[in-house]
């Protein structure tokens, strides 16, 4: 089974993953009687040709606000004993955990090695839908986890390299 970590593999709307044809790929795909299908056609003008791209689901992508990647990293709760901690729990935790994997809301999961925390990078609308995203998953909502939620942008700092060799 392929990776679920390799830049081919994307969530599908209705669940699970499906294999995104190469781009190169898509001049030659036909349909059962060999004409060209919708994602074969070559679009035309230069809106066709953005609204054609993988991950443009229609309309002016361009005014759509971008989802933003968000670091969660858990934080114990003050007062909660190991034993509020049950193995169905945990369970219930990792199958939440996966269902939101498989939605695209959380993009990685990750275990600290320095302590037992978890840290999750989730891509969604903003710090506020992580909050309710978060929220959902058994542990949280049981008040036995938190998060401390960060919002990332794309570091910028490679500009610096090329901003004086232009001068």
């Amino acid at each position: 089974m392929p990776s679920l970590f390799t830049t081919n593999h994307h969530n599908s709307p209705l669940g699970g993953s499906y294999t995104r044809p190469d781009t190169r790929q898509r001049a030659f795909l036909k349909g059962p009687q060999g004409e060209a299908t919708p994602s074969a056609r070559p679009a035309e003008g230069r809106r066709a040709r953005h609204n054609s791209r993988v991950g443009c689901r229609g309309g002016d992508c361009r005014t759509r606000r971008r989802p933003t990647r968000i670091l969660a990293i858990e934080r114990p709760v003050p007062g909660v004993v190991d034993s509020r901690f049950t193995s169905q729990l945990s369970a219930d935790e990792a199958r939440r955990a996966w269902e939101l994997h498989q939605a695209g809301s959380i993009r990685e999961l990750f275990f600290r090695a320095d302590e037992p925390a978890a840290v999750l990078i989730l891509e969604c609308g903003g710090v506020d839908d992580a909050r309710k995203i978060l929220a959902t998953l058994p542990m949280v909502a049981a008040e036995l986890i938190d998060f401390e939620v960060i919002p990332l942008r794309a570091y910028s700092g490679f500009a610096r390299l090329f901003a004086s060799a232009g001068s």
